[in-house]
């Protein structure tokens, strides 16, 4: 049943709830199917838009006042007046040491953007100047000295401080503006997207023609970007887990913790939805997750740790109905995945999440069997059993149950003790968790 995923909106941010927002419009615009059949849905969506818009625009616009813009003005000043005295030195390559402590300071200078430091915007500006003092008081002391700049870099550096206390002044006096309008913007603007996905959800259940199955897998895929910008994972839907639920909630979602827990001390976690995709972060070179991470969150909290992969290897050979094989050499206990199936068929015995302590061999069988289990072996059951292998198709070979010893599962052998491998009954299984 194709449903919209759900998406954590008190995760968002406010620019990245904005351009939420605004793809969602584009999509109704898109798909104009959602306007025809929820007019007045679609029209609540675009007026909370709109209003959600304004209030961010009237703000973000008065922000860059007179004062910030003057003091953005001095720290400018002060950086070319810099930069012009150190230039001012290549021009005499008489003075040996002077021309090379120039040409080491401008090169600095050429690394955060050169002259065109000054054309930047006001954040990608405030990280080069600060970067730049810092580089030249700690790593290049020797040439502002030799230059005789440190006059014009204190002029900078007391330039660039004022500029911060004027920009943070701002930023915490707009701040107070705006946090109660955009507030009651950003609720009018969640309200009206859940009533509409909600709407369009249950129609979805009953809907024959899939009419709103692009609209939703158009959707769901840029609410799949945002789920994993946010920590929420890639997948979810609107349905529910199916009952109560203990634990975290957040916007009426389920949440269960995954921690991972790396080599060096580190740890990460992750709060995500039950029945959504894990996905695992990196792991340090040298080392996998223990236990296995599973595809799914599962209903509980889970934790997962670093190890070290195993020296020693094994070999899973994958034999196929049509007489080929794949060998899968690899670290034991490592995550084995197994090859894809022929259509109708499955791998015989079943393939273990972890790569075994010895070498083991799976073989191809039909799912549909008309009486598996008998014992009689053959990929037939029933057929002359313990004539052969599998390279005598029906005449014995891999039974999909009992007693697979009757016909052998050992390509072109005779009767009696097949090769199918199972696992020690005494092996540790750690499980998934």
């Amino acid at each position: 049943m194709l449903q919209i995923y759900v998406l954590s909106l008190q995760r968002l941010k406010e620019k990245l709830f904005i351009s939420f927002m605004m793809f969602v419009c584009e999509a109704l615009a898109k798909f104009e199917v959602i306007g025809e059949n929820f007019p007045h849905l679609v029209e609540k969506v675009k007026a909370a838009y709109e209003q959600l818009n304004r209030v961010y625009l009237k703000y973000d616009e008065a922000f860059c006042t007179k004062e910030v813009q003057e003091a953005d003005k001095v720290r400018t000043t002060a950086f070319r007046e810099l930069r012009e005295a150190i230039r001012w030195y290549t021009a005499f390559p008489k003075v040996e040491k002077k021309t090379l402590a120039a040409e080491i300071l401008l090169k600095v200078i050429d690394l955060y953007g050169g002259v065109n430091i000054s054309s930047q915007g006001m954040n990608a500006k405030t990280a080069a100047f600060v970067n730049l003092i810092e580089d030249l008081e700690e790593k290049y002391p020797t040439q502002v000295e030799t230059l005789e700049v440190g006059t014009l870099l204190n002029a900078l550096k007391k330039a660039q401080k004022e500029f911060n206390d004027t920009y943070l002044a701002r930023a915490e006096c707009e701040a107070e503006m705006r946090k109660g309008e955009m507030a009651e913007a950003r609720k009018d603007m969640t309200e009206a997207y859940r009533d509409l996905i909600t709407v369009v959800n249950v129609e979805a259940k009953e809907d024959k023609k899939g009419t709103y199955t692009d609209f939703i897998n158009f959707m769901n895929t840029e609410i799949s970007r945002y789920r994993v910008y946010t920590g929420q994972g890639q997948v979810g839907s609107t349905g529910g887990n199916g009952g109560g639920s203990t634990g975290d909630e957040e916007d009426g979602i389920a949440l269960k913790s995954a921690t991972f827990h790396f080599a060096n001390g580190n740890s990460q976690k992750f709060m995500l939805e039950v029945g959504t995709p894990i996905v695992a972060p990196e792991n340090t070179e040298g080392y996998m997750w223990k236990p296995i991470v599973p595809e799914l969150m599962p209903a509980k909290n889970v934790t997962f740790r670093e190890v070290l992969i195993p020296e020693e290897e094994a070999t899973a050979t994958f034999h196929f109905l049509n007489h080929t094989e794949e060998k899968i050499k690899q670290p034991i206990g490592t995550p084995l995945k197994a090859p894809k199936n022929t259509e109708g068929c499955i791998w015989q015995p079943t393939v273990p999440a972890e790569m075994p302590n010895q070498d083991t061999a799976y073989y191809e069988v039909l799912i549909n069997s008309e009486n598996p289990g008998d014992g009689n072996g053959g990929n037939n059951p029933g057929e002359n059993p313990g004539q052969g292998g599998t390279d005598n198709p029906g005449q014995g070979g891999g039974s999909t149950g009992g007693n697979p010893g009757q016909g052998g599962n050992n390509p072109g052998g005779s009767t009696g003790g097949g090769d199918i491998y199972h696992p020690d009954e005494d092996d540790e299984d750690e499980g998934i968790f």
